[in-house]
């Protein structure tokens, strides 16, 4: 998916090993790696890794911060995406838009027995905790804080990529965070 939509700045696993940030040469050689699936010649290694934050203290610049992911080398269904701001974009608008083959079903009600918001596949639609006064939004939340939302009927997409776990875990306010942002984007795409 990342390649069909542009998404040069995304990768799901760890980035090669690196101490330097540079960026990665048009070859894709990024040199001796410690994850076997950092194969940067498939076109999925960010083009700049000095774009890419460092999501603690001790962790190096694009390896996964889930304990679990990193356990199991830095790939795992739920966490692990590396991108920049202007991917995430890319891939909310393409959600928005239809441009994906599998929207339709990825954005549909599920039918969740007990959930407290509706899931899509992959996305979370009206989920209270994410979308502020978005409440029709549909996307996505992460552990750091990061998330997608996605409002069809404003034609309005919304991407926040933080870092609410650095330096340290479990402080308040992401919640909030989101719901603020929603708001200034909502008030700014419709200011009179």
């Amino acid at each position: 998916m990342t390649e069909p939509l542009g998404l040069t700045d995304t990768a799901y696993r760890r980035l090669p090993f690196r101490e330097d940030t540079s960026p990665l040469p048009p070859s894709g050689d990024a040199g001796p790696s410690r994850d076997p699936l950092a194969s940067t010649g498939q076109g999925h290694a960010p083009a700049d890794v000095s774009r890419i934050a460092k999501t603690e203290c001790h962790r190096a610049i694009g390896e996964v911060h889930d304990e679990t992911a990193h356990s199991l080398g830095g790939v795992a269904g739920h966490a692990g995406v590396f991108s920049t701001a202007d991917d995430v974009l890319r891939y909310g608008e393409a959600l928005r838009l239809g441009h994906l083959p599998l929207t339709d079903e990825m954005t549909r009600d599920h039918d969740v027995k007990n959930a407290p918001f509706r899931h899509g596949l992959g996305v979370r639609i009206g989920d209270p905790a994410v979308v502020g006064p978005l409440t029709d939004a549909f996307g996505h939340s992460g552990f750091t804080g990061t998330s997608l939302l996605v409002d069809r009927a404003r034609r309005l997409t919304v991407v926040l990529l933080t870092n609410a776990v650095h330096p340290v875990r479990g402080r308040p306010g992401i919640r909030e965070l989101r719901h603020a942002v929603a708001a200034e984007a909502l008030q700014i795409v419709f200011r009179p």
